[in-house]
């Protein structure tokens, strides 16, 4: 008797229509910003919300993500809507950038999923990759949050010891806005770190 065969079930497609969730660091960050358009780094871009809205100011975006899939959907939504984003399908301790090349350079809550060393690795590829005057936008979970296996949370102070040698225009240590994951899901917030550095001309 042959085996019965079931469907896989279909992926939900990607909701590209986020505006309401970009990050309010990435939108302060434009407020620093001496160029309206340029090249910007987007580490850990997920589905692109900041990289879309980036794009959708005028700027050349560079998305780096190790979800492959996901990368692609982004892509083809790119190309649909006339955007400038490239997209790089590797983990942020792979990506080799060039040196100078950013004018704006976002990793939101991505660098606590790295362990320790790992962080000091991408931090430093960001700041070479950064042209002078250039800015970083950097989101990360802290040790106020409930400890997790998956995550390393940062220490109080810990994000910005990073970046002593640039300037550092704005720093926070709050809760941030409480979320839901579904609609009618329970109520989540997270404790976060923030910056917005510029880097400092030689």
């Amino acid at each position: 008797m042959p085996l019965e065969s079931h469907p896989k079930p279909a992926q939900k497609p990607i909701d590209f229509s986020q505006e309401k969730t970009i990050s309010s660091i990435v939108k302060r960050a434009l407020q620093y910003t001496q160029i309206s358009h340029g090249y910007a780094l987007d580490l850990g871009s997920g589905v692109g919300r900041n990289s879309f809205f980036l794009a959708e100011e005028g700027y050349s975006v560079v998305a780096v993500d190790q979800d492959c899939n996901v990368l692609r959907k982004l892509a083809q939504e790119a190309h649909r809507r006339e955007l400038l984003i490239e997209t790089v399908c590797t983990d942020m301790t792979s990506y080799n950038a060039d040196a100078d090349r950013f004018n704006l350079v976002i990793s939101i809550n991505t660098l606590h999923f790295l362990p320790r060393t790992d962080v000091s690795k991408v931090i430093a590829l960001m700041k070479s990759s950064t042209a002078i005057g250039g800015i970083h936008a950097v989101s990360v979970q802290t040790t106020h949050n409930k400890p997790n296996k998956v995550k390393r949370l940062f220490d109080e102070g810990e994000l910005k010891s990073y970046y002593s040698d640039w300037e550092i225009l704005h720093y926070s240590e709050d809760w941030g806005t409480p979320f839901r994951l579904a609609p009618q899901g329970p109520v989540f917030t997270k404790h976060r770190a923030e910056i917005i550095a510029r880097r400092r001309a030689k």
